[in-house]
């Protein structure tokens, strides 16, 4: 079956009438501050938002001994972007008793955006997210591990890491690469599978210049063929982040360990002549693919196409 979650989902930016981030003092301060921004994009009451007290929130999830030895709290502050700015790291209980650990990034001037490192730990699956942000190299960063519970089923994505360094970088928490490539980048294909769902089936033709082929086949906002040029903001990001994480250097194959998932198949032509070619069903391959991924998927809708 088609697990019912989603990581490192991105929410555009949300105005918040609560205190900010700096004034936040008591787990009542957090639920009331994260209510207001879940509620712009979700169907909440009050109440549905539940910040627990460490011990009880580690316990429950058979983690308490490895959350203690990282010294993981419900909720911690840090500056993750870097920008001088308080931010947030939450592990939010909704009423529904999902877990989620989301980062909430201050803008200034009141806003903030929320950003979910994951989006939903369900009880069907055995790992659960224990992150601890720290500072390497004057760089606020986060470790991440991915805790069984104890559960001696527990297997993680096929070439996935258990345990990561992350940091907050083009827009979200993707794996820290010190040494970054500078490879020239010439083309990117994307082409995604069917799922047993409704998942959307498109590929992506994207030269070094931005002029993008979209081929729109099902559940995509249309379908067709179209044409198009991504604007220099949002293509650059895209060759900055397939060069920070270093795409040659990933393995070429990611599996999850459950059925009726999609597969994304992902190309990238440098100018040296050299491809490189990923396969990833599931789409869990590593933070930084599933984030190009994210990227790719709004391109759908976020950019202008022409038929």
């Amino acid at each position: 079956m088609k697990f019912l979650f989603f990581f490192l989902l991105l929410f555009a930016t949300q105005i918040v009438s609560a205190n900010t981030i700096d004034d936040l003092k008591t787990n009542a301060d957090v639920a009331r501050f994260v209510f207001a921004i879940a509620k712009k994009q979700n169907k909440i009451r009050k109440g549905d938002v539940i910040i627990l007290p460490a011990d009880s929130l580690f316990a429950n999830n058979g983690c308490y001994q490895e959350a203690h030895k990282m010294n993981c709290k419900t909720w911690e502050k840090a500056d993750f972007n870097n920008d001088g700015k308080t931010d947030l790291l939450v592990y939010v209980v909704w009423k529904d008793d999902n877990t989620s650990l989301l980062a909430v990034i201050d803008n200034g001037d009141d806003t903030f955006k929320p950003v979910y490192v994951i989006r939903k730990y369900l009880g069907l699956l055995p790992d659960f997210p224990l992150a601890k942000p720290m500072m390497i190299n004057g760089t606020q960063m986060l470790l991440y591990r991915a805790c069984s519970g104890g559960d001696p089923s527990f297997k993680k994505t096929k070439g996935a890491q258990a345990t990561d360094t992350l940091i907050f970088k083009f827009g979200n928490f993707i794996e820290y690469n010190p040494k970054p490539s500078t490879a020239a980048i010439t083309g990117v294909h994307v082409e995604t599978t069917m799922c047993f769902g409704t998942c959307p089936v498109f590929k992506l033709d994207v030269a070094a210049d931005g002029t993008t082929t979209y081929t729109a086949t099902k559940y995509n906002p249309e379908t067709g063929v179209f044409t198009g040029t991504i604007d220099q903001e949002k293509l650059t990001q895209i060759l900055s982040l397939i060069n920070y994480i270093d795409v040659q250097k990933l393995d070429n194959n990611y599996s999850v360990d459950w059925t009726d998932d999609q597969t994304i198949k992902l190309k990238v032509q440098f100018a040296d002549g050299s491809v490189k070619e990923i396969t990833d069903y599931g789409m869990q391959g590593t933070y930084g693919l599933r984030y190009l991924y994210q990227i790719f998927f709004g391109l759908r809708a976020g950019q202008t196409w022409y038929e």
